[in-house]
């Protein structure tokens, strides 16, 4: 029988994301709750019978949105062909592994996929980049799972604006890393500055800012 686990109320708002852990789930009522929720606001993590449901918060989006916006700017200063996945929903039943990234990218492997709606881990590339936004603390590993689908870089950002980034090495183990590999540009000391710029001087603020003060130089 599975069973329910839930954060505490007190710490549900529209600022913080919501989570309720579901343990003893088979990967086939996972894969069909899939079906049901579709491309809705929940996001589902599974990682070998525990099933972690979580409706992302206000802060969690703000965040989110802000580097979503800052890649999405770099890569066409850079001219860096990419593509983008969102939140699509990653799977591996080799691992009994799935999630949806807040963010994700193909961008070394962007030729093997452009012009597919659809994609297979089983045959297709996982992305080469995946950011997750953690606002509140996770029931499931997260990182244990992107391991299972063997992403290359993952960054994490948490809520005090604070970045850390990983790169999965030849034992498949991720590594914290000064920078990413995936888009040099970046590091987790810059991240932190603008997320702290979007907190204190809102969205398109931190956006100007960083066109005027990063990508500017880039341009040729």
């Amino acid at each position: 029988m599975s069973q329910l686990l839930t954060e505490p109320a007190q710490r549900h708002s529209v600022a913080s994301n919501q989570r309720v852990l579901l343990q003893g789930i088979s990967w086939d009522t996972y894969t069909a709750l899939l079906k049901d929720v579709g491309d809705g606001a929940a996001r589902l993590t599974y990682d070998n019978g525990d099933l972690e449901i979580e409706v992302p918060g206000r802060l969690h989006e703000l965040i989110r949105l802000l580097i979503a916006q800052m890649v999405a700017s770099a890569m066409k200063t850079l001219n860096i062909a990419y593509e983008p996945a969102g939140a699509t929903t990653w799977r591996k039943y080799e691992y009994l592994k799935g999630l949806e990234a807040d963010e994700c990218y193909h961008i070394q492997s962007v030729k093997r996929v452009i012009g597919k709606s659809e994609l297979d881990l089983a045959i297709d590339p996982p992305p080469d980049l995946a950011i997750e936004v953690e606002v509140t603390s996770t029931s499931n590993n997260k990182m244990e799972v992107y391991r299972g689908l063997k992403v290359p870089e993952l960054w994490r950002i948490h809520a005090d604006g604070t970045c850390t980034m990983y790169l999965l090495d030849a034992n498949g183990l991720y590594v914290p890393i000064s920078a990413s590999v995936t888009i040099p540009l970046f590091n987790p000391a810059m991240i932190s500055h603008y997320l702290l710029l979007r907190e204190e001087h809102g969205h398109s603020e931190a956006v100007r800012r960083f066109d005027e003060e990063v990508l500017a130089s880039q341009k040729s």
